[in-house]
């Protein structure tokens, strides 16, 4: 027989609490949970909103392409079920070449 855990969601995969990188380069964040219902998952960014032209969102997967100085702050990754949310952030500082 198969247990299914009914409740809150679960990470099983955090994204690194500070995380820098150069310039120009791709930035890719992962955000996995588990939880029964499925949860849902968003990414949403503290002060501003997320770049759409340039950051692929794919479930709990972030990742932003030709990464800008601007680019630099808290990304929070969410995921609810009818039974509550779960949230954490990352830091990400941007470095100039």
């Amino acid at each position: 027989d198969t247990i299914t855990m009914i409740g809150l969601p679960m990470f099983t995969v955090k994204p690194p609490s500070l995380l820098t990188v150069q310039q120009y380069s791709t930035v890719n964040v992962s955000c996995d949970v588990y939880g029964h219902p499925t949860p849902v998952i968003q990414w949403s960014r503290v002060f501003s909103p997320i770049d759409q032209a340039r950051v692929k969102l794919n479930r709990g997967n972030m990742s932003i392409k030709s990464v800008q100085l601007k680019d630099s702050g808290i990304y929070v990754c969410e995921a609810r079920n009818m039974y509550g949310a779960i949230k954490t952030a990352t830091n990400i500082t941007v470095q100039g070449k």
